[in-house]
């Protein structure tokens, strides 16, 4: 693509200062003139792009014309611009220059070129410039110093396309393909300068014949020179889903533009897949007998749910035997119709439902121990064949013969065995069977990272209590019943129920804090000035409030636009499409000890270096603390640092700057002071919020 001009002109016009005579005396004048094309005097120039506007000056007299000097008369209008550079401006030429006549000399002699350049800034302000040509034609004296005056064109391009695109349902080992349409309806050119497709490689967009796979590192492609889209005009490209599963799947495209209707010039395109189409909830899953008595058989109704957007087609249900001393079986009698088969299929509207019931047979002798004295379980599945993704939905089946009738403790998790940070959970354990009567006690246990300090609520012998998952990391929720003869941890029965639960952070940028405060004798109590008040701090690079440190520049810490903490907590930052994720979020602020508190950002813009930091608000009396921050980059935790393992503490109104992340790379570099340490600022108050603190810290 060839770079474009502000103007063409298929036909050199040229504008002449001074015109050849005969002198007096009849001979020929010596004379010289100047001529510049384009021939214009005064320039628009469109704002909502860079370019080059290219002057050539031709001397159309009998004798040299010489350029002494070039002078580009213009002030920068912001202190971006002062600071960047300006909008207007010229790259170095050799002067002077001597122009020699039209058909004199080589020709490379007989014309000057130099060039006028426009950086575009997204304030979009009106601009004005001046260029004087200075120089010695012998004509018109007030010609010697030519004028070309430079003002911005008051225009703005706008990108008009889907927030949305749907591929519907794709199913196994194809491929579905949607248009995007991108359409100009402003009155300048559009320039896309690049694209981000932030998602699973599932994902590509075509972009005139350049495929691009989406990725997790937020990678940009750029175009050198921009794509172009006129005014009242559109381009269209294509997205591409190729599933590896029937999950439902999504990815975010991003375009940045000259586009001034959007923030920051970006413009986001969510592509979801797999949201729709036919599913299967099998209800228990995994359908687990536990304990049963050696000798009878048990029996358990299984609930096949259409629970997708699509009728559910069933064309056969089994069981298949992994490894069992005991034996599964299924009755499909409850079937309306009769068993599926692939002739005379069971189909379910969404919603529907058909129930099944499965039995095991217990082995006649209790069931073998492993090394760790645990029974080894039967184990099998249960298969149906589907019109789903893979064409089939498994639920495992596993059960252990014990020589007592022993209580079934069940578990079930709304929320699944995969959530982000700060999730409540909701245990259930009220479908636990009792093999002698009802069950008359529950006891619930976990197995938590160190720094989640959170109990059952409202205790550990509720059936159905909730429990907080804030930090990242495994959680083994196990659960014991009694019933009115035996107890599921009795040595002939061992039949303790745990699922595992991963808290996995889902977003870009995971910040946690947590800390630990010697004065607190019960850091798990809860309620006003139960405990001491640290707060995370997460600061974007426009941010700047007062210079507490004093160090001649603007601190970031408690800018309440540009600083995310208790006071700022979900703030705009970039652009307004509400399905962006590219704005943080303080999820969790505590304020009575412990923590944890976490902020997190799920699209961070390219170019950022962000700032985390720790202020110890309030101690209520409890004095010292010692803090602990984590951080994760896409998943992979990347930053610990506990400052107690370096014999370091915050007392209340310390100020501990982190680290910084830099994007879209994930660098984390912690922040240092001249000694090499944490930087720690002592009483560090900002006067914005003096009043709120109870005192003066300082």
């Amino acid at each position: 693509m060839l770079k474009r001009l502000w103007f063409f002109l298929p036909v050199m016009a040229f504008v002449a200062f001074g015109i050849g005579c005969k002198d007096s005396g009849g001979g020929i004048k010596q004379f010289s003139t100047i001529e510049i094309d384009p021939a214009r005097t005064t320039v628009e120039v469109d704002n909502s792009y860079s370019s080059d506007y290219r002057i050539t000056v031709r001397n159309t007299g009998n004798i040299d014309l010489n350029i002494t000097d070039l002078v580009l008369d213009y002030t920068p209008v912001t202190d971006e611009e002062t600071q960047a550079g300006p909008a207007f401006y010229m790259r170095r030429v050799d002067l002077p220059v001597a122009v020699k006549p039209v058909g004199v000399g080589d020709i490379s002699e007989q014309y000057f070129t130099f060039t006028v350049s426009f950086k575009r800034y997204e304030d979009f302000k009106g601009r004005s410039a001046t260029l004087t040509i200075v120089n010695d034609n012998t004509e018109y004296a007030e010609k010697r110093n030519l004028a070309v005056k430079f003002n911005t064109r008051q225009c703005a391009p706008n990108l008009n396309l889907p927030a949305q695109i749907d591929f519907d349902h794709v199913g196994f080992e194809d491929s579905g393909e949607e248009m995007i349409a991108l359409n100009n309806t402003g009155a300048c050119r559009l320039d896309i300068d690049w694209v981000r497709l932030d998602g699973k490689p599932t994902f590509e967009i075509e972009i005139d014949g350049q495929v691009i796979p989406a990725s997790e590192d937020f990678q940009e492609i750029r175009f050198d020179p921009p794509l172009s889209v006129e005014p009242n005009s559109g381009t269209v490209w294509t997205a591409r889903f190729t599933p590896v599963d029937g999950e439902p799947d999504k990815a975010n495209l991003v375009i940045h533009s000259n586009n001034t209707a959007a923030v920051a010039g970006l413009n986001q395109v969510e592509l979801i897949a797999n949201s729709t189409g036919p599913k299967l909830t099998i209800d228990p899953n995994p359908v687990d007998f536990g304990a049963k008595l050696i000798g009878k058989v048990a029996m358990m109704d299984v609930k096949l749910v259409s629970s997708g957007t699509a009728d559910l087609v069933m064309t056969d249900i089994k069981v298949e035997t992994i490894e069992a001393v005991g034996s599964f079986t299924i009755d499909l009698s409850t079937i309306p119709d009769g068993p599926p088969t692939a002739e005379k299929p069971l189909t379910l509207s969404p919603g529907a439902s058909v129930t099944i019931q499965a039995t095991y047979e217990p082995p006649v002798e209790p069931s073998a121990l492993d090394e760790n004295d645990v029974p080894i379980k039967d184990r099998a599945e249960l298969i149906v064949k589907d019109n789903t993704f893979s064409g089939e939905t498994v639920a495992p089946m596993s059960g252990f013969g014990v020589s007592a009738e022993c209580p079934t403790p069940v578990i079930l998790i709304e929320e699944g065995e995969e959530v982000g940070p700060v999730t409540i959970l909701h245990l259930h354990g009220e479908q636990s069977v009792g093999a002698n009567g009802e069950i008359d006690r529950y006891n619930w246990t976990v197995t938590q990272p160190e720094d989640n300090k959170f109990n059952f609520v409202p205790n550990v012998t509720f059936e159905n209590p909730t429990h907080q998952a804030n930090v990242a990391g495994e959680y083994i929720y196990c659960l014991d019943v009694c019933d009115q003869e035996k107890c599921s941890w009795d040595n002939d029965c061992k039949s303790t129920a745990c699922k595992k639960v991963v808290v996995v952070p889902d977003e870009a940028i995971l910040v946690e804090l947590t800390w630990r405060t010697p004065g607190d004798p019960d850091e798990f109590d809860e309620g006003p000035d139960a405990g001491s008040d640290l707060d995370l701090h997460f600061a974007h690079p426009f941010a700047h409030s007062q210079d507490v440190d004093g160090d001649g520049q603007p601190d970031p810490w408690f800018d309440e636009t540009y600083d995310v903490f208790w006071f700022n907590v979900n703030p705009e930052w970039e652009t307004s499409n509400p399905n962006a994720r590219d704005n943080p979020k303080l999820d969790r602020d505590d304020t009575d000890g412990a923590g944890p508190e976490t902020i997190t950002l799920g699209v961070p813009m390219s170019g950022r270096v962000y700032r985390v930091g720790v202020h110890y608000w309030d101690d209520h009396g409890y004095g010292i603390a010692y803090p602990r921050v984590k951080i994760w980059i896409r998943g992979i935790q990347v930053y610990d640092r506990d400052l107690e393992d370096l014999g370091l503490s915050l007392s209340r109104c310390d100020m501990w700057e982190v680290a910084t992340i830099t994007w879209p790379h994930g660098t984390v570099v912690e922040i240092k002071d001249s000694q090499g340490n944490p930087k720690i600022i002592p009483k560090y108050q900002n006067d914005k919020f003096v009043g709120l603190t109870g005192g003066n810290c300082r």
